[in-house]
């Protein structure tokens, strides 16, 4: 019988039986031999006791079958038990993963949570927080495998970079009004800027872009604000090495405008608090579009399409024609010097909202095969132009009228209306003070303007402002009506005096010539002391 056993066994294990599909075939083979050898070995040893050989072919051929057929019912179970559990553990992370949008910024090992209205920061404890409270919400089973759905979720979230988002329509508009009106004359200009700084960060690290950038220089602040906060947060070195805020040389084919408003501005405070909105946004709009260019295309804003296309469209040649035909006119014995031609250049690109596109050296030239010109007393002939009166009005009042002073200044206002007295020809008048302010910067370069306001160590023999001031104070302070003299009073007793008056200074400056002249004579509370 123990031959008959050995020998049963060997063919129940012979190749006929296939290899479980997770085992090698080599393995199965290994263990038949050993089963084999184990039957054997009990063989040897009972082969002399016939009733314990037929114990082993009873244990053998009845009771091992049913109790492995046992074993397995239940390790089928558990398996069954233990693949449900998995799919539960992944359908909570899933689920946990669709209803929560968390990204990672592993330069700065930044979590980043967006409510479907702001991106913004967020705390690897607050995330593990949130999975807790949801996890025992669920059926109590899940709590054991509590560590590896979090392990897992965080897994993910690591693996999730924020510039895959969509952000939801409300961030769009929220980006777009941050910029609209404030920065950009309509909101297709801010999507088109949008789309610019999405096409530079996904590019940030691919060789130089071909297509050059050119805007405001009042434009360095917004892109040095975005730039800093993508070092910061993401690890990006400088960006936006193809935007230029001035024309040097540049390829016309290969640039392409950005419009903003001419004067200097603010960041917007959600721009800064919001930053990351504006990437997700930005990058949104360069993988929805592909390009700036191909926005331009699908946007249908003509204006805008224009004037970003200025200089891809035309030639140095064809826009100093432009300039001509809208700013110069054929006038016999007229005359225009080099200096006031650049400045109605200037004029001109300004009213276009236009940078200096042309530098002076090659704008020269250009002109002066268009115009007649003598080169011993450097004047363009046979021309004139509607800026050129103003220009050379502006020119006469300041060298007859205006001389340079120390620790004097004149409001820009105020220069305005003792230019428009000083002749009575009626140029002064279509003059504003933007204008002023830019005469002044082209011709005196020299003198110190602050805050587009204030005109710094100059003054006018048409008006002694310093001395206005000490002769009113001078009757203030003997006018017998008020026993209590204030400050205060001494600008209001000045101000009905001069009502009549062209000009009258302003508070401010009557006060700081006031507490010059009075010194010690004047209190902290602005009370005028007797003398």
């Amino acid at each position: 019988m123990a031959t008959s056993i050995s020998t049963a066994l060997a063919l129940a294990l012979s190749g006929t039986a296939p290899a479980p599909a997770s085992t090698s075939t080599s393995t199965s083979h290994a263990h038949a031999h050993a089963l084999i050898e184990l039957v054997s070995r009990l063989q040897d040893k009972y082969k002399d006791n016939e009733y314990m050989s037929t114990r082993l072919y009873h244990h053998l051929e009845t009771l091992l079958p049913s109790t492995l057929e046992s074993e397995y019912k239940i390790q089928q179970q558990r398996e069954e038990r233990k693949r449900q559990l998995s799919d539960k553990r992944d359908e909570f992370t899933e689920r946990f993963m669709h209803t929560h949008r968390y990204f990672y910024c592993p330069y700065s090992e930044l979590f980043i949570h967006y409510d479907g209205t702001h991106f913004q920061g967020y705390s690897e404890d607050d995330i593990l927080h949130k999975i807790h409270s949801m996890i025992v919400n669920e059926p109590s089973y899940l709590m054991v495998w509590k560590h590896k759905i979090k392990n897992n979720i965080m897994k993910q979230v690591k693996q999730k970079s924020l510039f895959t988002s969509i952000p939801e329509s409300e961030t769009i508009q929220s980006v777009l009004n941050s910029f609209y009106p404030a920065i950009f004359p309509t909101r297709n200009h801010s999507k088109y800027f949008l789309t610019i700084i999405g096409e530079c960060v996904m590019n940030s690290s691919a060789q130089q872009p071909q297509i050059t950038y050119i805007t405001s220089p009042n434009m360095k602040i917004l892109f040095d604000e975005i730039a800093g906060q993508l070092e910061t947060y993401l690890g990006y070195s400088y960006p936006f090495h193809n935007i230029k805020f001035k024309y040097y040389d540049h390829n016309y084919a290969q640039c392409r405008l950005i419009h903003c408003y001419k004067k200097p501005f603010s960041i917007p405070y959600k721009v800064s608090k919001y930053m990351f909105d504006l990437l997700c946004v930005s990058t949104h709009y360069y993988l929805r579009y592909g390009s700036p260019d191909k926005f331009l295309s699908q946007c249908g804003d003509i204006e805008l399409v224009e004037y970003v296309n200025f200089l891809c469209r035309n030639t140095p040649d064809k826009i100093v024609d432009m300039f001509l035909e809208a700013k110069i006119s054929h006038c016999p014995s007229g005359k225009i010097n080099s200096k006031n031609m650049l400045f109605i250049w200037k004029k001109f690109l300004e009213e276009r909202n236009i940078p200096n596109i042309i530098l002076h050296g090659p704008l020269k030239n250009i002109l002066k095969k268009k115009i007649a010109y003598n080169e011993e007393t450097e004047m363009f002939t046979d021309v004139t132009s509607i800026h050129l009166p103003v220009v050379s009005q502006f020119i006469h009042f300041w060298d007859t009228f205006i001389t340079e002073e120390d620790d004097t200044e004149i409001e820009v206002d105020e220069l305005l209306r003792m230019f428009r007295k000083s002749s009575k020809t009626h140029i002064q008048n279509n003059i504003s003070d933007t204008l002023m302010i830019e005469l002044v910067k082209h011709f005196y370069p020299d003198v110190e303007i602050v805050e587009d306001k204030y005109i710094l160590n100059i003054r006018c023999s048409l008006w002694d402002k310093r001395a206005d001031v000490i002769e009113s104070l001078d009757l203030f302070r003997n006018n017998d009506v008020q026993t209590i003299k204030s400050l205060y009073d001494a600008y209001e007793f000045y101000s009905s005096k001069n009502q009549n008056k062209d000009c009258i200074v302003s508070k401010r400056y009557f006060e700081k010539v006031a507490k010059d002249v009075l010194g010690e004579n004047l209190d902290k509370d602005g009370i005028i002391l007797s003398m």
